[in-house]
């Protein structure tokens, strides 16, 4: 069974609408000039989901309330976006623990159970957003007293975030189950679908999308363009396709995708890298805005070191491996690594946020798809189709960038090679991107072996799948367990 929260509480329409209609009840508190809000059912509350699909103001805030779910909380839960800075990064080669932190250990020495707290509540956190944008398809589909070109554009930003969670939930799973309905009595029995076809309704999903939304960026309440970056537009799905695509190997969709986006210069470049994860960067295609007064990121929040130094509520730490892999001129070293010391001991930790603290103000967005990543996408997708010197190009536009010296190796491997380790130097802790890379490349049991004996732990290739929650598959004897658990 597919589980929302921590207890024993089935996703049901009741409980759906209860924690649907509080999202959205925050997000209309930070609108100016609402016409009404939508009140918070009881319990036994009867509440019409569709009724809410009749007005343009709480149809819009039904979809602010998925984005504010994920932007909300200050610190660092499982249900947050911060969550996948973390997680896979630990269970890779990204990040350390200082002391051994009860919370992640288990992540950090890939000795993960199905029992595991955090990787349950992943995993139901997951579903919830799943099933919250299924009910949104289901609403918005059938809702004709909308107005037309804002139906048009929340319907594509449902269709989009549901192929993101799907997104996800397999890279970490596996198979997973594949929800499509918001009829919870079909969803508590289903097994799981392979990943390949999970795969296959993101890009579906995402296809649609494709033709829904807006080439411009749309305000929250879904009427007017905008400069800011925070609702997906057709180019975050173009770029979501091209990651997709990737990971299945179709590198002739990937390159296509991928040039859709970078062909869009007037909107989308390369920017300083002091610039790169600020609020509207012209290098971010898709954005969290942070929600709770004087927060910025997440990430910066979890990462940023204060001067006492590492400790019980910052034990993240940058791997000292992935610290000296870049070469001396690298400026993303000096610009994205902070060093932390008290003169007997040095640590690094992540610096791509600068703002580490409460009540400062907001100059940071929590970044979600960029164009540093897309070209990385079609260098890739060019080397795999023999292009090579398409792919250099592309390349070695991010080595220039970050001031280090362009790649000159001509055999394909080599340059596959080196777009690999790219990707690891500029997308570090950025959504598990490195934990990622190394299961669909084919690599990860070369790396890892390695890797446990620094975090004083063993490798197992089934660990690369994070395990099924015992919890669900005690309710739903249909959900098997990944091999290795």
């Amino acid at each position: 069974m597919i589980m929302i929260s921590a207890k024993k509480t089935t996703i049901t329409k009741d409980s759906f609408c209860s924690l649907f209609m509080s999202c959205a009840m925050a997000l209309f508190i930070l609108f100016s000039g609402c016409k009404k809000l939508v009140e918070v059912p009881s319990p036994s509350s009867t509440v019409d989901i569709e009724n809410v699909y009749n007005d343009d103001v709480t149809a819009a805030a039904v979809l602010n309330g998925m984005y504010t779910e994920l932007s909300l909380r200050p610190g660092l839960e499982v249900t947050s976006s911060a969550f996948l800075s973390v997680a896979p990064g630990l269970s890779a080669d990204e990040l350390t623990l200082f002391a051994n932190n009860d919370s992640y250990i288990d992540y950090y020495r890939n000795s993960l159970n199905a029992n595991s707290v955090n990787n349950v509540l992943y995993w139901s956190a997951g579903y919830h957003r799943c099933y919250a944008s299924t009910v949104a398809i289901e609403g918005l589909t059938k809702a004709d007293k909308l107005t037309p070109d804002l139906r048009r554009q929340l319907l594509g930003q449902a269709y989009f975030l549901r192929a993101f969670q799907f997104f996800y939930l397999t890279s970490l799973y596996g198979d997973v189950p594949l929800p499509l309905t918001s009829n919870y009595k079909v969803n508590e029995l289903l097994p799981r679908a392979p990943s390949e076809e999970v795969m296959n309704q993101v890009i579906a999903d995402l296809r649609t999308a494709e033709t829904l939304v807006s080439e411009n960026y749309i305000d929250v309440k879904g009427k007017k363009e905008t400069s800011t970056r925070i609702t997906p537009n057709k180019a975050a799905v173009q770029a979501m396709l091209a990651r997709a695509y990737l990971f299945k190997s179709d590198y002739q969709n990937a390159e296509k995708c991928a040039t859709a986006v970078i062909n869009q210069t007037s909107r989308y470049k390369l920017v300083p890298l002091d610039e790169v994860f600020l609020a509207n960067s012209s290098e971010a295609i898709w954005q969290l805005q942070p929600v709770i007064n004087g927060a910025n990121t997440q990430d910066g929040l979890i990462f940023i070191l204060p001067s006492s130094g590492p400790g019980d509520s910052y034990p993240f730490l940058l791997d000292n491996q992935l610290a000296v892999s870049f070469s001396v001129n690298d400026l993303r070293k000096k610009k994205w690594v902070g060093t932390w010391t008290d003169g007997t001991q040095t640590v690094n930790y992540p610096f791509k946020y600068k703002i580490g603290n409460l009540g400062e103000p907001v100059t940071e967005f929590k970044m979600v798809l960029r164009l540093a990543e897309v070209y990385l996408i079609r260098a890739e997708a060019l080397a795999r189709l023999g292009r090579i010197e398409e792919s250099k190009t592309d390349l070695n536009a991010i080595r220039s960038r970050a001031g280090v010296a362009s790649v000159t190796a001509t055999n394909q491997q080599a340059v596959i090679d080196d777009i690999i380790n790219e990707r690891r130097l500029e997308l570090f802790t950025e959504w598990g991107d490195r934990w990622f890379t190394l299961k669909r490349t084919g690599i990860i049991d070369q790396v890892m072996p390695g890797v446990s004996v620094r975090k004083a732990s063993s490798w197992n290739s089934n660990w690369q799948r994070y395990p099924i929650p015992k919890r669900d598959r005690d309710l739903n004897p249909n959900l098997s367990q990944n091999a290795g658990y």
